[in-house]
C-alpha cells in the first residue's frame, strides 16, 4: 500500500473514532450535531457553515469546551503516533 494511501486511511480512521467519541458524550443532540458540522465544514472549507455551528456551540461554552478538547485529542492521536 502506498504511503499516502496509508496516511489517508489512518486519518479517516482517527476521524471516525473521534466522531464516535463525540457522539457518546453527554451533550444535547443539537450540540453534538453542531460539533460534527463544525469539524466537517471546516475540513471541507465551508467556513460559513462552520461559523454557524461555532455560534451554536458558543452558547454551551463549558460543556462544549470539554467536549471539543476530547474531540481534538482524538483527532491529534494519529499525528502523535506518527511522530513517535
Amino acid at each position: 500500500m502506498p504511503e499516502e494511501e496509508r496516511i489517508y486511511r489512518a486519518i479517516f480512521e482517527t476521524l471516525d473514532e473521534a466522531r464516535e467519541a463525540w457522539s457518546n458524550l453527554a451533550l444535547t443532540d443539537d450540540i453534538k450535531e453542531a460539533g460534527l458540522q463544525l469539524v466537517d465544514a471546516a475540513l471541507q472549507g465551508e467556513l460559513s457553515i462552520a461559523n454557524a455551528a461555532a455560534r451554536l456551540l458558543h452558547g454551551e461554552r463549558t460543556q462544549t469546551i470539554e467536549a471539543i478538547e476530547s474531540f481534538v485529542l482524538g483527532l491529534t492521536v494519529f499525528d502523535c503516533q506518527r511522530s513517535a
